[in-house]
């Protein structure tokens, strides 16, 4: 451990030992010599001195282990007196010239080599680059030690409420940062990142893309193939262009790499490669073409030479804008099929073909690619193949992401599920009254036996068949009842009056109907039919209160 005291020195003038005014430090190096620098004075205090020898051994044990000092030590060492630093050099603790002396310029030049040198796109090398520029120079980073987490996520707050950044391009940033730190960590100018533990934000519904159904599909390329020319391209080879990204799930920039080369149309299963350099995982991929999609490339390939690019798609700063247009012109014509006035209201507040919808879902070039795993999804193709024609790295990603369903897709599914018995059924089964006919069913029946309607207020309480009419009949609006023989007359909320029978009487006089000659003959009134369409039932079933079953009183049909 360093020792730090105050050395004594004899004054030649007086002959007197006297103490010095500053602290020294010792401590042994790493080849086991003792070492003595001069720290701090002794008005500084001796805590100051002591966290001097303390980042003094740490040094010396990151020489002794052969292993990169942290970012803190390494800036400890650039800020060292140059009277300590030229020692310790001497002594061969720290480099003459470490990475945290060099300008964060130059470490930033290092990683653009390093991006280029691995295959990375020009864009995104140049995005990268200037991501981490901005966050340099508005923190105010000089050097490596001066990178922080707590730098980085003061400058993505205030980019989120000056200039309202979502949370898709401050993760931009945090990934440019990240990359930019693990190079650092990668090549041994950093021991770690200081980055490393920052999270990501979580992004909002509002960023996610929304595929396009196959009725859709066929619209926009049905239109889009006799459309005019734009951006370059005519109407033809847009739609050709779309069916391809669709079924193949290419990105707008891998579409943009392919050339005639890239296919292969003559042998039994067509194909479309991509080279290892121009895809995003930087691995090659071979997807298999549709026989109707390989025959129209035939076609639109037959003049080209084997370098020439496939298509003439435009920067991708309008590849967005040039579907939505398509979409556009795609939706005006869907509307003008309209087969009248209301149609086309309906038409025109639907979503159909709308560049977003009503959740603040999105649609733009790379919504051809969320189309093919949906497509593919959900016609059952399984997880695992979805996810290597995506060419993803986990499933994760393919289903959560890539993966969607509409309304009416989670209402078919839940179709599936089996009925569950309702409230009325369990008391019914409960009672042991389940599938025996209502007392509402039996007033019905005996309506239409006798000929009568029970809607009709003056036939009203004259259904009988060979049942006793109660003796007496309550005004209007009040209900009697007789709980000796369960008889007595009830007036609904319309003014129609209603017999009440004692289920005994009830059921006698039903089955009095089924044995009569001219029951077989009533085959079209059966009880099916009076549960459907009998305005008897219908009444009777409204002003009925209570579910009152016949029970056994009944026989079993």
């Amino acid at each position: 451990m360093a020792r730090v005291f105050i050395p004594t020195y004899t004054d030649r003038r007086t002959g007197k030992k006297r103490r010095s005014r500053q602290y020294h430090v010792e401590f042994k190096d790493h080849c086991g010599a003792d070492r003595r620098v001069v720290a701090l004075p002794v008005a500084a205090g001796k805590k100051a001195s002591e966290t001097l020898g303390m980042k003094l051994e740490q040094l010396v044990a990151a020489t002794v282990n052969r292993s990169r000092p942290t970012v803190e030590l390494e800036a400890f060492a650039f800020n060292l007196r140059p009277d300590i630093k030229a020692k310790l050099v001497e002594w061969g603790v720290i480099q003459d010239d470490p990475a945290a002396a060099k300008p964060l310029s130059f470490h930033l030049l290092g990683y653009y080599h390093a991006m280029k040198a691995k295959g990375s796109a020009s864009k995104h090398i140049r995005l990268t680059i200037r991501k981490i520029g901005q966050m340099a120079q508005q923190q105010g980073w000089r050097r490596l030690s001066a990178i922080d987490a707590a730098g980085v996520e003061a400058y993505l707050t205030r980019r989120r409420n000056a200039d309202a950044l979502g949370a898709r391009t401050c993760n931009d940033y945090l990934i440019a940062i990240k990359g930019f730190c693990g190079w650092l960590v990668r090549v041994g100018r950093l021991s770690a990142s200081p980055v490393s533990r920052m999270e990501a934000m979580p992004q909002q519904d509002d960023e996610v893309r929304w595929p396009l159904g196959l009725a859709e599909m066929i619209g926009l390329i049905e239109t889009t193939s006799t459309g005019s020319e734009r951006y370059g391209m005519s109407g033809a080879e847009r739609a050709l262009l779309y069916r391809l990204a669709v079924e193949t799930g290419y990105r707008a920039s891998e579409l943009r790499s392919l050339t005639r080369a890239s296919f292969d149309l003559d042998s039994d299963t067509p194909t479309v490669r991509l080279l290892a350099g121009s895809t995003k995982a930087k691995r090659r991929a071979t997807i298999p073409l549709r026989p109707m999609t390989a025959d129209l490339m035939r076609r639109h390939l037959a003049a080209k030479l084997p370098g020439t690019p496939a298509f003439g798609i435009p920067p991708s700063t309008h590849t967005a804008e040039m579907l939505r247009c398509d979409m556009a012109d795609a939706r005006r014509a869907w509307i003008a099929k309209a087969q009248d006035d209301g149609d086309r209201a309906k038409r025109i507040e639907s979503t159909f073909l709308a560049a977003s919808d009503e959740l603040g879902r999105k649609r733009d070039f790379h919504a051809l690619r969320h189309t093919c795993g949906t497509w593919l999804a959900n016609a059952g193709v399984h997880p695992k193949t979805v996810q290597a024609i995506m060419r993803h790295s986990t499933i994760r990603l393919t289903m959560d992401r890539y993966a969607h369903s509409d309304r009416d897709q989670q209402a078919a599914a839940l179709g599936v599920l089996p009925d569950l018995p309702s409230h009325e059924a369990v008391q019914a089964k409960a009672t042991g009254t389940d599938g025996c006919p209502t007392i509402a069913d039996a007033c019905a029946m005996l309506a239409l036996h006798s000929g009568k309607s029970a809607t009709n207020p003056d036939n009203c309480g004259e259904i009988k068949q060979g049942a006793a009419r109660a003796e007496s009949t309550p005004n209007k609006g009040e209900t009697q009842r007789n709980e000796g023989n369960g008889r007595g007359w009830i007036r609904t909320n319309e003014d129609i009056s209603q017999q009440i029978y004692s289920l005994p009487r009830l059921a006698a006089s039903v089955h009095a109907l089924q044995s009569s000659p001219t029951y077989g003959e009533s085959k079209s009134v059966s009880w099916l039919a009076v549960r459907g369409k009998s305005p008897a039932y219908s009444v009777g079933a409204h002003h009925w209160r209570r579910d009152r079953r016949l029970g056994s009183h009944l026989p079993q049909r």
